[in-house]
């Protein structure tokens, strides 16, 4: 991604660059009438300060764009813990101090309506709001849990306006752990 900004920067330098010298050039001659009806003699700097527009006279698509980024490892972090009952998401900063959080619970959704997508997409929608009072517009996710929310809180986050820069998986799995439940009579 980098790669792409330094390449669209340079891009932008050589299109501005071509662009003053079109514009020198097509103003040479006055640069050779003035020099010699005046008997001043012009360096060159000095023609190209009176012909070449200022930084701010430039059209802005000339301009290179320099976009400073927060690096990945500074930026703060969604928990989004999807169970089958419920959706959690847990808004912190870098370091993992938690700041805000909210769930479906919290979002006014009893009983069995908690575990739903729809539940799950306004929590999202919830979190993404308080994350972005909080001054944090673009975050990384951590998603654990296999519950019927695990995408559709995404969805509620990316609707709210927040830039997800990671998603990362962080669903314990076992390398053949503990005994699992028995399972469930249907």
């Amino acid at each position: 991604f980098s790669t792409f900004l330094i390449i669209r920067q340079s891009i932008n330098i050589m299109i501005a660059i071509g662009r003053a010298i079109r514009y020198v050039t097509s103003s040479a001659p006055i640069i050779r009438q003035a020099s010699s009806n005046d008997g001043i003699q012009l360096n060159i700097s000095q023609a190209l300060q009176a012909i070449c527009p200022t930084l701010d006279e430039i059209d802005p698509r000339d301009k290179p764009h320099v976009q400073v980024m927060t690096p990945i490892n500074q930026l703060p972090i969604l928990h989004i813990k999807a169970t089958h009952n419920n959706t959690m998401i847990t808004i912190t900063d870098h370091t993992g101090r938690t700041v805000a959080w909210t769930s479906a619970g919290a979002e006014g959704f009893k009983n069995a309506r908690r575990g739903t997508t729809f539940a799950a997409q306004s929590t999202g929608t919830s979190a993404g709001l308080k994350s972005i009072s909080l001054g944090y517009q673009r975050v990384k996710v951590q998603l654990k849990g296999m519950g019927p929310g695990r995408h559709y809180s995404l969805k509620g986050l990316q609707a709210s306006g927040i830039d997800v820069a990671i998603i990362q998986d962080v669903t314990p799995i076992p390398h053949n752990g503990c005994k699992p439940r028995k399972a469930k009579r249907l």
